[in-house]
């Protein structure tokens, strides 16, 4: 009983994170899970349109990053040569 619940869970797991993150076209994303997420390849496309972008949203920010003082800043002669051969 447990196991199916998992299951069922992992299931709808896409359209759930449509609903819960507004996507646009969030009933497509239901009838793409319901009906093709019993094939991997329906869930996976149900998945990445529920887990896309959103149009018109931007990330938060706090504004433009402030420059690096000198003391700061990374000069290539510190950066450790990584393909050197031993």
């Amino acid at each position: 009983m447990a196991l199916a619940l998992v299951l069922f869970a992992i299931y709808v797991l896409p359209s759930v994170v449509a609903a819960c993150r507004q996507v646009p076209n969030v009933g497509s994303i239901i009838v793409i899970n319901l009906l093709l997420g019993w094939t991997l390849i329906g869930w996976v496309v149900a998945m990445a349109m529920a887990a896309r972008t959103i149009p018109g949203h931007t990330s938060v920010s706090s504004g433009p990053a402030a420059p690096l003082d000198h003391s700061q800043q990374v000069r290539l002669r510190d950066v450790p040569d990584l393909f050197k051969r031993s």
